[in-house]
């Protein structure tokens, strides 16, 4: 989501400010952002995508984190801009759920905007018990089908 592929989608919408953060020339973090639409003086984690924040490799945490966060937020105040706004990814999208990321921001000055909520279902975990299934059984012996494709609208909505 975060890919520079998927975020030029949106190139005619929104002025990119992503920026990647180096360290002894490697790449250890990208930030996607650009300029909020609504206000010219703010910076805010891609809207093009759902959630943003800090893509870092995993073996930085803690005090880097600190660090990178920090020079972000200093590169966006040196290029003017006065607020920077970041769309945290949710936890379930992490390899380690720590809120490493969120830490560094929080120790940036960072204030909780909003909070989101996500809700995950385990399908490998999902096990239909004997009631669910007999259900599903009588669903295969009813007269109900389910088709792809939108011939069966045509006629709802005239297309």
């Amino acid at each position: 989501m975060n890919s520079r592929r998927f975020l030029a989608y949106h190139k005619n919408r929104f002025k990119d400010h992503s920026v990647m953060v180096f360290s002894n020339n490697q790449l250890v973090a990208i930030f996607p952002a650009a300029e909020n639409p609504s206000n010219p003086a703010e910076i805010m984690s891609h809207p093009g995508a759902s959630y943003g924040g800090l893509c870092y490799r995993m073996t930085y945490g803690g005090t880097a984190l600190v660090e990178i966060a920090n020079r972000i937020a200093k590169y966006y105040q040196e290029q003017g801009y006065k607020r920077l706004f970041i769309k945290v990814k949710p936890y379930i999208y992490s390899e380690i759920a720590s809120g490493e990321d969120d830490y560094a921001w929080w120790r940036n000055g960072a204030q909780i905007d909003r909070v989101d909520l996500s809700n995950v279902i385990e399908v490998e975990k999902f096990a239909l018990r004997k009631r669910r299934l007999r259900s599903l059984k009588k669903l295969e012996n009813s007269k109900v089908s389910i088709q792809t494709g939108d011939k069966e609208l045509e006629p709802a909505f005239n297309i």
